[in-house]
């Protein structure tokens, strides 16, 4: 890498309205001359940017699309100007030519500005993108300036009470199917599959929400002589265990760009310790909180004939599911929520139980009590495209 003598040092913490944004800049002061580099400036920059595609049915021809970008933040202060004293305090005394410039900046207290957000389908994009910049303006107006941009997340403060996420209400979603064990296998047995959470007027991030997993069972009808024998209850029995089931989140983005209008769902990953987690850092002991309940199988009568009945088991997973997705919001050019889905997988094709919650809505659990600053390890959850660190200099 070219060496352009500017440093940037600034942590990418999260930050909310009115959060302090700082850092420094070490300016090699000989070597920002050598390049003919006669001012540094700081910028704190918030840039929402979308695209849309409109497909054809014919293959053959290539989408149309279009894209917007607005400038939600840009603050600015100059750093370094060519032949500006600089207290020498400042600057390194083996050298006087090595400089260290702290900056600061404050996020804006709007209650309308949208948190960070990444999401790319085929269908569209939408990026919402908060970042230092530091600029190295050179004397020659045909070269391109020195930059810099390193990103950092924000997120609006909760306009939602406080949840007492214990001792809520229950919302619950239901899917019901019937399946047989083969295309050719007589009668059919039936799964009832429950997700349960708190019913809350919005999910919190960063905090601990309790979700329950239930799954029924019942086999085919079978004879009277079957109720003295579990083995005769074969298919379909529940999984026991949390690493069997698929509980995903999704984020849906409805997405305008100029005339254009795009939706798109993006699959934010695993959560609550359901699955195969195929991320390395979350991997170990990813299951090991779900804990399990199975109960014994049943022998219920089916119908009033009492010459047949079904044998019936059941499953509980409880487990606790902890968000650090960008929360839901409405702004401008974009609007975005979220669900869950369940994938419960059982024998033969197209067995497997899908359940899909309605529309969820995530709001980011940090309140504005002017006593309490939140965590400095909190982070949002988005794609490694959000945090390159881009730069761009003359070689």
């Amino acid at each position: 890498m070219v060496n352009h003598g500017i440093t940037l040092n600034f942590s990418p913490s999260l930050r909310t309205p009115k959060s302090t944004v700082e850092g420094s800049v070490d300016l090699d002061v000989g070597k920002i001359k050598e390049r003919g580099i006669v001012a540094v400036t700081a910028s704190l920059v918030g840039v929402l940017r979308t695209s849309a595609n409109l497909r054809s049915i014919n293959d053959r021809v290539a989408p149309k699309s279009a894209s917007e970008w607005r400038t939600l933040v840009n603050l600015r202060t100059t750093l370094w100007q060519l032949d500006t004293n600089i207290d020498d305090d400042n600057a390194d005394p083996s050298s006087m030519r090595l400089l260290n410039i702290p900056f600061s900046f404050t996020m804006p207290d709007d209650p309308d500005l949208p948190p960070s957000f990444d999401q790319l389908t085929d269908n569209g994009s939408a990026s919402i993108k908060y970042y230092i910049q530091i600029v190295g303006k050179l004397k020659a107006w045909y070269k391109l300036n020195i930059w810099i941009n390193r990103p950092f997340t924000f997120v609006p403060f909760d306009d939602t009470p406080p949840p007492s996420i214990l001792g809520a209400n229950t919302r619950t979603w239901r899917e019901e199917v019937s399946i047989r064990r083969s295309l050719f296998g007589g009668r059919q047995a039936k799964v009832e599959v429950e997700l349960i959470l708190p019913d809350l007027p919005s999910l919190p991030l960063y905090q601990p929400i309790p979700i329950q997993l239930h799954i029924h069972c019942y086999s085919k009808p079978l004879p009277q002589s079957s109720s003295s024998d579990p083995s005769t209850f074969q298919f379909p029995k529940p999984p026991t265990s949390a690493h069997d089931i698929s509980l995903r989140l999704y984020s849906f983005a409805g997405v305008t760009a100029e005339t254009y209008y795009a939706t798109g769902h993006e699959d934010r990953g695993l959560v609550a310790g359901f699955g195969v987690q195929d991320k390395k850092a979350l991997k170990q002991g990813w299951n090991d909180n779900v804990t399990v309940d199975v109960s014994p199988p049943i022998w219920i009568l089916e119908g009033d004939s009492k010459k047949e009945g079904r044998w019936t088991q059941e499953v509980t997973f409880n487990s606790l599911m902890t968000l650090q997705c960008p929360p839901s919001f409405k702004h401008g050019l974009v609007h975005t929520s979220y669900h869950l889905q369940a994938l419960v997988p059982f024998p033969g094709l197209g067995n497997n139980v899908l359940l899909k919650t309605s529309s969820l809505k995530i709001s980011s659990g940090l309140y504005r009590d002017g006593e309490r600053e939140h965590d400095a390890n909190l982070t949002l959850d988005l794609p490694p495209s959000y945090w390159e660190v881009s730069e761009a200099h003359e070689a």
